[in-house]
């Protein structure tokens, strides 16, 4: 009976050690919930100061062995001195029987809880204990994710979270927004782990909508062999593209185009500082779905800002009068969600265009040259509007 009173003791506290230690991200909370109860259960608040000190080490003794799932060995502590001396007196032949077992856990609870008349002292007690408990957590498992800059090597780290076994941990990691870093690889380090420890891993995903800038005066040329080359974090279609005093330089006649980012951008804003120098249309794609669709706006001859759609061959949607000027810097905007579309130089809003036909939702960002020119590039940002996976 008493036993069984131990073990549902036992499962009540572990449960409640789980549900703190969940719920604040820290063991400790679970450790201190657990002790609490168990001084409360037991009345060891009513010992002495020493005792009350040993039985504290004891309650947290048991709640480490139940948070990692040695259940058995915590409820054979809570039994060893809470409930000895009651199971003893049960035993068949009464007190007489079980006089000297008795006589022993006597002895044994003196020196567990500080009394006097114990062989051992309770400050020995108290040693054992603190020794028992630094060594069962000496090395907790801690997990934490990280992602690597593939330019600088540096690695950016989450913060540490403690594991307890058989429970389920969120880890999150936020990259900063506007980052112009260049992201190598992502992952999940844990450490800590004693041997014959296994880490399951349910789900691992990277989640939330674009919010990053390519700044060219950091990227690099890509060799693939000796008659391809790429601009790192870009993908050309035509025309020739390569980095010149820190800007991506651009040449096509009678088209060039050159794409960055993933085809799952959805709403947001799309932003390209260009510099044209010679050349009659400077434009900036976005929703760019392959080589066949896209939007464009941009820079075009006659002292135009042009919008166009591309359904194999580029039309004009709207156009406004903009007076531009080569080898200065422009920075061309685009704002969409669903078929509205902004356009914006400079931060001042110069056309609106809502698309009814088919209109494009998602798609990558790019640069495109019309005819024979040449266009630099000193950077591309993009910033959706809601997040997604």
């Amino acid at each position: 009976i008493y036993f069984d009173a131990a073990l549902a003791e036992e499962r009540f506290a572990r449960g409640l050690t789980m549900r703190m230690a969940a719920l604040h991200a820290r063991p400790l909370w679970g450790y201190v919930a657990s002790a609490a109860m168990l001084l409360a259960i037991t009345g060891s608040y009513a010992l002495p100061p020493l005792g009350v000190v040993n039985m504290l080490l004891t309650a947290i003794l048991c709640a480490h062995l139940s948070a990692t799932g040695h259940a058995g060995t915590s409820v054979g502590l809570r039994c060893a001195w809470s409930w000895a001396a009651n199971a003893l007196a049960a035993f068949p032949g009464g007190n007489t029987a079980s006089r000297p077992a008795l006589q022993l856990y006597e002895v044994s609870e003196h020196w567990l809880t500080g009394g006097a008349s114990g062989l051992i002292c309770g400050a020995w007690m108290t040693l054992i204990l603190l020794a028992l408990t630094l060594w069962l957590f000496r090395r907790p498992l801690r997990a934490r994710l990280f992602f690597e800059d593939d330019r600088t090597g540096e690695i950016q780290r989450g913060e540490r979270v403690c594991l307890a076994p058989g429970v389920w941990t969120e880890l999150t990691l936020r990259i900063p927004a506007g980052t112009d870093a260049r992201i190598r690889r992502v992952g999940l380090e844990a450490e800590g782990a004693e041997t014959g420890v296994d880490l399951v891993l349910d789900e691992f995903a990277i989640e939330g909508g674009a919010d990053y800038a390519v700044n060219f005066a950091r990227e690099g040329v890509e060799r693939w062999n000796p008659l391809h080359e790429e601009i790192s974090q870009c993908m050309f279609n035509c025309g020739s593209w390569t980095l010149e005093e820190g800007r991506l330089a651009g040449r096509g006649a009678p088209l060039a185009e050159i794409f960055t980012g993933s085809t799952t951008f959805g709403d947001g804003c799309a932003q390209a500082v260009l510099v044209p120098r010679f050349g009659p249309a400077h434009n900036l794609e976005f929703c760019v779905q392959g080589a066949a669709r896209c939007y464009a706006a941009g820079l075009a001859q006659g002292g135009k800002v042009r919008l166009y759609k591309k359904h194999r061959d580029y039309a004009v949607l709207t156009e406004a009068d903009f007076p531009w000027e080569l080898g200065r810097a422009y920075a061309v905007a685009a704002e969409h969600a669903g078929g509205d579309i902004r356009v914006l130089v400079d931060g001042e809003e110069v056309l609106r265009f809502r698309d009814e036909e088919n209109p494009y939702l998602r798609g990558s960002v790019g640069i495109s040259i019309f005819g024979a020119g040449r266009c630099d590039v000193e950077s591309i940002c993009v910033k959706e509007a809601e997040s997604h996976a």
